[in-house]
């Protein structure tokens, strides 16, 4: 009956804050979140649900779930939304709660797995479980009244501040000691988002037939890849520095791919700008194979740009694209600046690197193909990661004791 409740509530936001498309919409994502249930009703050891679809699902899920596998873990995917959820919880041993939005349906099912002694890991990819740090996120003002409310009340926060959830993981060592410092009694798990097997095969065949994306007309390429409305003061990072190259080098061209609002210094180079809708990531590495730099501009300063992760350097390191980065903790663990991408903590740094490699080919090549050595090498779900393989072996110890404790 919550259940219910909850569903009609939740249909009555969106209809008056989106209108019916939105409604619809909504709805298509529920019946095809709903279909999840059918392969994760035969169980097993670790269950996801999760809050958050899109990238931040298959990164933090998906991903990590097929990692769980390589292990002999066995596990499955779910959205929090879908009925039923309290029957599964007798079928599995292990829940992680991702970006999970509270409410009286999950409520219940947390009580349910406290009353079953089951363990739950409350998970998370960036910092949105404390509402203090909203002034750091540009996108909550892209937002709806439903979605504020969400963020300002901080995404799993009640979940995170339940006594008996003692776990987390998370994607970043910055989101590790935000965690650390201000619950300092919970042992926190860093498991870094990872290419799966899917990603690496689809940009796999692209690579081998990168020529073919390649346009004919001989032009260089930067590309900037943004996946969300949010990322406008992330731009404005290295704009005045692109501007001035792009008007400098009619050769040059500047590759947007999804939302991005451009300011109208950029008319006088409007030739020079191609834009490209938001792509799934299916279609996403037949763009990158397009560019021969890919740029991943972010505010050093701002605490929630330095809680993300360096996913961009991976999907471009696939296709042997080099990255510009700017020098958050994150793209400073993965990019070993001049060797297999750069680094730009200020203006002086990106008019340097996007310099070389605007004018040398051969640098392009070489930082490229490392960078895509680097990313296979470490940053899919089917190689060892020191930090993954901690929580890997806690799941595995845990699973063991928990199932020899039921047997005696």
């Amino acid at each position: 009956m919550k259940y219910l409740r909850h569903l009609f509530r939740m249909s009555r936001l969106v209809y008056r804050e989106r209108g019916w498309m939105g409604l619809l919409r909504r709805m298509r994502q529920f019946l095809l979140d709903s279909l999840g249930i059918f392969p994760a009703i035969f169980g097993g050891d670790v269950l996801y649900i999760s809050g958050c679809p899109g990238g931040s699902r298959l990164y933090r899920c998906t991903n990590q779930s097929e990692m769980l596998e390589q292990h002999g873990i066995r596990s499955n995917v779910i959205s929090q939304n879908v009925p039923f959820l309290p029957f599964l919880i007798s079928r599995y041993d292990i829940f992680i709660l991702q970006r999970v939005i509270h409410n009286e349906y999950i409520d219940d099912v947390i009580k349910k797995i406290q009353e079953q002694g089951k363990l739950i890991f409350f998970e998370t990819d960036d910092l949105v479980f404390d509402p203090q740090y909203l002034s750091f996120m540009h996108f909550y003002y892209y937002m709806g009244d439903e979605e504020k409310k969400w963020y300002e009340n901080g995404i799993g926060r009640e979940i995170l501040e339940n006594p008996y959830v003692a776990h987390c993981i998370v994607s970043t060592d910055f989101l590790s000691d935000i965690l650390t410092k201000k619950y300092p009694g919970k042992f926190i798990f860093v498991s870094q988002n990872v290419l799966s097997k899917n990603q690496v095969a689809t940009a796999e065949k692209v690579f081998l037939q990168k020529e073919f994306y390649r346009p004919s007309d001989k032009k260089i390429r930067i590309g900037y890849f943004s996946g969300s409305k949010s990322h406008d003061k992330d731009f404005q990072v290295v704009a005045d520095t692109l501007l001035s190259f792009l008007k400098e080098n009619e050769n040059v061209m500047l590759s947007i791919v999804g939302p991005l609002h451009l300011s109208y210094k950029f008319d006088v180079v409007q030739k020079q700008i191609e834009r490209h809708p938001f792509v799934s990531m299916k279609d996403l590495y037949g763009l990158i194979a397009r560019v021969d730099i890919n740029i991943a501009p972010l505010e050093i300063d701002n605490m929630f740009c330095q809680g993300k992760s360096a996913i961009k350097f991976f999907e471009a390191g696939l296709l042997s694209v080099p990255t510009i980065a700017s020098r958050t903790t994150s793209f400073a663990r993965v990019i070993k600046n001049e060797e297999n991408g750069f680094l730009a903590s200020c203006d002086d740094d990106w008019k340097k690197y996007l310099d070389k490699l605007l004018n040398d080919a051969v640098a392009r090549e070489k930082i490229g193909e490392q960078a895509r050595r680097d990313v296979l090498k470490h940053f899919v779900t089917t190689t060892k990661n020191d930090e993954a393989f901690l929580l890997v072996l806690f799941i595995q110890s845990w699973l063991k004791k928990n199932r020899y404790s039921e047997m005696i």
